[in-house]
């Protein structure tokens, strides 16, 4: 089994690179805009999104890195999934529904002897 601090030793090294690649992506927009010079609004707009497309999708690929790492990391401890949790929370209150029904019925059978 692989131990666990490797495990996020390489998803932080896998974060950091995905970050790294949009600083320098980004960095790449804005000497293009500076480069430019002088831009007309709708241009300088144009480039402003492309940059925010760039930094969304490089963020979306650091959390999908973390969360596999995670996952990957958490798998050897058969650790239960929230939707797991949470099926597991309705059958525990349908169970709790059940019993305080059953003991309503039997004080009422004992009240009514």
């Amino acid at each position: 089994m692989q131990d666990i601090r490797e495990t996020f030793r390489e998803a932080w090294a896998n974060a950091l690179g995905s970050l790294n690649a949009a600083e320098q992506g980004a960095e790449k927009m804005i000497a293009k805009i500076s480069a430019v010079g002088w831009l007309r609004p709708d241009e300088l707009r144009q480039h402003a999104r492309d940059i925010a497309d760039l930094l969304q999708d490089q963020g979306k690929e650091f959390q999908d890195a973390i969360g596999h790492a995670v996952k990957r990391a958490a798998s050897p401890f058969q650790l239960p999934t929230r939707v797991e949790l949470d099926a597991l929370r309705r059958r525990v209150d349908a169970i709790a529904a059940r019993v305080e029904a059953l003991t309503r019925v039997a004080n009422e059978g004992e009240a009514s002897q």
